[in-house]
C-alpha cells in the first residue's frame, strides 16, 4: 500500500485517510466482500511497535468499543454489527529490538563493524588484507610443526568454532528451503568444509599460533604429509584464503542478514590465531592518507583514513573484542528465533519442518514445544554451567581451565558484563515475546489445537482458568475485552463453532 499524505498528526487524521483515500478503495472494497461473506469478522492487525501505530490501533479499539456498548444497549445481535478488533506486535520486529537493547550494552560495536566494511569496500583494500594475510604466514615463527604418527581430532573448542561458524554460514541455503530437514545438510555445506579443510592442518590452534600436526602418510612415497616448512605454509595460505577473506556487508539492525556477516568477520579474525590484528597493521599501517580537518567536508581519503586508524584501535583494544564475543554468544539464540520466525512465514507455501506442526502459535503458547522455553533455557544453560562447556569454551580457549578463566575474569569486570549480557537477552526476550503471545487472549489458541496430549490439556486447562477468572474491567482492548464483554465463557469459546 503506498504511503499517503496526512493532514495532522492526530489518529482521526490517520483513519480518515486510510479509509478515504482513493488509492485505498480497492483495498477496502475487497475487506467489504470478505465481511459480507462472514458470520463473524475478526480482524486481527499486525504492526511494528510504533508509537503512532499504537495511538491509531487504539483510536479503532475506542470506535469499535462504542459500536459494541451501542449494540448491547439497542437489544440487537452485536456479533452481526461489530468487528472484533485486535492487535499483535510483529514478532520479527520485536526481535531487532531485542538484539538493539543488548547491542546498547556494548557501545562501539555496530560503528565499529560499519567502519569496517565501508573501509573495505574498497576493492583495492580487500586484495592489501588478503595480501597481508599470505605474507603473515611467512613471517619466522609464525607456523611451526609438529611430526606425529596420526593426525589427532579436532580440539572441543576448534570443533565449537567450525560448528558455530558453518551454522550461521549456510544460514541463507536454509532459509531458502534448501535440504532443511536433512541433518547432514548444514555440516556439508561449504563453510564448513573450508573450515574442516583449514583446521585439519592445526587441529588443536584456535587462539594460539598455528602448529601443524604434520602426520604420516600412509601407502606414499614421503613419511610425512609436508616436506617441509614451506609446503605448510602454502597448505594454510590456500586453506585461509575463503574463511577469513570475503566480501562484507553494512551491518544493520533492521536486516537479519546484515547484521551479523561482518561481526562473524571481526571475531573469527579476533579468535583464530588473534591473526586479525597483525594482518591489519601489516596491510593498511603504512598506508597514506589525507589528514581529516574535522569538518563534513572532509576529502574521501581523510574519511577513509580515520576508519582505518579507529578500526585499528578497535582491533587492539581487548576489552572492546571481549564486548564483541559477549554480544556474539548472547545473541546467537537471537539469531535463531530471527530463522524460525522467517521460516514460519514460509510454512504454507514451501516444504518446510514446520509444515509436520500444527500451528506455528500453538508451539509458542505450549511450553513443551516453544522454541521462546527453549530460548530461556539456552540463557540459563550457559549461566548455570559450571564446566565451561558449548560455546563458552570458545571465551576460556587458551587458559588452563574455566575455572582459572572466571577467576581472571572477575576483578577486571568482564565476567559481570559477560552474564548482564546473557541476562538483559532473556529479560528482553521475556518481554517482547513470552509476555506478548503467550498471555491471554492467545493462549485460547489451545481451544483449536488438534494434538490431544496432556502437555495441550493442561496448557487449555491453564487459559480456561485464566479467562474464567478475569472480568471484562480488568481486561485491556483487543478480542479479550469484546469476549467478556459478551459473556462469552471458556467453555462456549471452546465448543461453540461461531465463537
Amino acid at each position: 500500500m503506498p504511503p499517503t499524505l496526512l493532514a495532522g498528526k492526530t489518529a482521526e487524521d490517520m483513519h480518515n485517510q486510510l479509509r478515504n483515500h482513493p488509492v485505498f478503495q480497492v483495498v477496502h472494497a475487497a475487506i467489504q466482500r470478505v465481511k459480507e461473506s462472514c458470520e463473524v469478522f475478526v480482524s486481527l492487525q499486525e504492526s511494528d511497535s510504533a508509537a503512532s501505530n499504537a495511538k491509531l490501533i487504539h483510536s479503532w479499539f475506542n470506535k469499535a468499543e462504542l459500536k459494541l456498548a451501542a449494540g448491547i444497549r439497542d437489544g440487537y445481535d452485536a456479533y452481526s454489527t461489530i468487528e472484533l478488533l485486535d492487535w499483535s506486535r510483529c514478532h520479527s520486529h520485536q526481535n531487532f529490538l531485542l538484539s538493539a537493547g543488548v547491542l546498547c550494552l556494548f557501545p562501539g560495536i555496530l560503528s565499529a563493524g560499519y567502519r569496517m566494511v565501508k573501509f573495505m569496500e574498497t576493492s583495492h583494500h580487500m586484495r592489501l588484507y588478503r595480501g597481508a594475510l599470505m605474507k603473515w604466514y611467512e613471517f619466522p615463527g609464525t607456523v611451526s610443526v609438529r611430526k606425529c604418527n596420526s593426525a589427532p581430532s579436532f580440539s572441543p573448542a576448534v570443533q565449537e568454532f567450525i560448528d558455530y561458524m558453518s551454522r550461521w554460514g549456510c544460514v541463507k541455503l536454509r532459509a531458502a528451503g534448501k535440504d532443511e530437514s536433512d541433518l547432514h545438510a548444514y555440516k556439508k555445506s561449504a563453510t564448513a568444509c573450508k573450515l574442516t579443510t583449514y583446521f585439519s592442518l592445526c587441529p588443536e590452534s584456535l587462539t594460539q599460533l598455528p602448529v601443524h600436526m604434520c602426520s604420516r602418510v600412509r601407502d606414499s612415497g614421503q613419511e610425512h604429509c609436508c616436506a617441509n616448512l614451506e609446503e605448510t605454509i602454502k597448505k594454510l595460505q590456500t586453506a585461509s584464503d575463503e574463511p577469513f577473506v570475503r566480501r562484507l556487508q553494512s551491518p544493520e539492525t533492521n536486516k537479519w542478514t546484515n547484521q551479523w556477516p561482518s561481526f562473524d568477520f571481526i571475531y573469527a579474525g579476533s579468535k583464530v590465531h588473534t591473526h586479525q590484528m597483525a594482518v591489519w597493521d601489516l596491510a593498511f599501517a603504512r598506508m597514506e592518507f589525507d589528514r581529516d580537518n574535522g569538518t563534513r567536508s572532509a576529502s574521501y581519503s581523510a574519511q577513509q583514513g580515520t576508519r582505518c586508524r579507529q578500526t585499528s584501535d578497535f582491533l587492539h583494544d581487548g576489552s572492546q573484542l571481549f564486548n564483541l564475543e559477549c554480544y556474539i554468544i548472547a545473541c546467537e539464540a537471537v539469531r535463531s528465533l530471527t530463522l524460525y520466525f522467517f521460516l514460519a512465514t514460509k510454512a504454507g507455501v514451501s516444504t518446510s519442518r514446520f509444515q509436520e506442526k500444527s500451528c506455528i502459535q500453538c508451539d509458542l503458547i505450549n511450553p513443551a514445544y516453544s522454541i521462546l522455553v527453549a530460548f530461556q533455557q539456552y540463557m540459563a544453560g550457559i549461566l548455570f554451567d559450571a564446566e565451561g562447556s558449548g560455546r563458552l569454551l570458545l571465551m576460556w580457549d587458551g587458559m588452563q581451565s574455566f575455572e582459572s578463566w572466571v577467576s581472571s575474569h572477575v576483578a577486571t569486570g568482564k565476567l559481570r558484563r559477560f552474564r548482564r549480557a546473557m541476562l538483559q537477552t532473556g529479560a528482553l526476550s521475556k518481554r517482547r515475546h513470552d509476555l506478548e503471545i503467550c498471555g491471554l487472549p492467545w493462549s485460547m489458541l489451545s481451544n483449536v489445537d488438534t494434538r490431544q496430549n496432556p502437555e495441550v490439556q493442561e496448557v487449555r486447562a491453564h487459559a480456561h482458568s485464566l479467562y474464567d477468572e478475569m472480568h471484562a474491567c480488568c481486561c485491556s482492548s483487543g478480542l479479550l475485552w469484546f469476549w467478556k464483554t459478551l459473556g462469552a465463557t471458556s467453555l462456549e469459546l471452546a465448543s461453540t463453532p461461531r465463537r
